[in-house]
Order: C-alpha cells, then structure tokens, then sequence
C-alpha cells in the first residue's frame, strides 16, 4: 500500500511545487516542497509505524492504529503552527502542497487497499 500511496503522492507533489512556482514564484514553490515533504513524512512514517505493530503485536490493531492517527495529527498541527511562523514561507502554498499531498497520498493507500491481493486461507479443523 506504500508503493501505491506513494505512486499518487509524488506526482501530486511534483505538479503542486511546479504550479505554485509558475503562478506564484519560487518562494511559493519552496513552500509547496515543503508542505507536501510534511504530509510524506508525517504519512509514510505513520504507515512504517502500523506495520510494525502488526508484525509485533497483531492483536493491538486498533489500539495502535488510533495511537498512529493521534500521533500523526498532533505532528502535523504541529508542524503547520512551526511552519506558518516562518518568514520565508508563504502559508498558503505550503497549505495547499500539504493538503493535496495528504489526499493523494490517502487515495493511493485506499487504491492500494482495494487492489491487494490478500491470502485467505481456510485452516483445517482437528
């Protein structure tokens, strides 16, 4: 699911940066760069953190999936209140890089979701 996420995410990325800075110059560009790396960081480290609960503890789930989650949004209000206070920055390229990278990036780990080939496996009964 990382694989497809990212397949979307940097794309979104990529066109965010390069539409900002037309439109808007190169400072807003940088700002989108560093909106979208915000939302990669804060997404992808949150999906490498999933899997290696459920390679450990399987059983904690859902526990650790709503621990991720409220860590991740903790993170990024964090990191938008950091960011927005920034001279170089212009807020609004980097909301808009931010907020496009973490849709795509949730539309491609949907996508990855829906497309995985999962081993379903009936066990024999003694």
């Amino acid at each position: 699911m990382q694989r497809s996420a990212l397949r979307w995410a940097l794309p979104v990325a990529l066109l965010c940066t390069l539409a900002l800075g037309v439109l808007r110059g190169p400072g807003a560009a940088g700002s989108a760069a560093l909106g979208a790396a915000i939302a990669l960081a804060a997404f992808l480290s949150g999906s490498w953190a999933i899997g290696l609960l459920l390679d450990h503890l399987p059983g904690a789930a859902v526990v650790g999936a709503l621990t991720v989650y409220l860590i991740q949004l903790l993170l990024l209000v964090s990191a938008v209140l950091v960011v927005r206070e920034l001279p170089w920055v212009d807020p609004l390229a980097a909301a808009v890089g931010l907020l496009a990278t973490a849709l795509a990036h949730q539309v491609g780990q949907v996508t990855g979701f829906l497309r995985a080939r999962t081993l379903f496996v009936d066990p024999p009964l003694p």
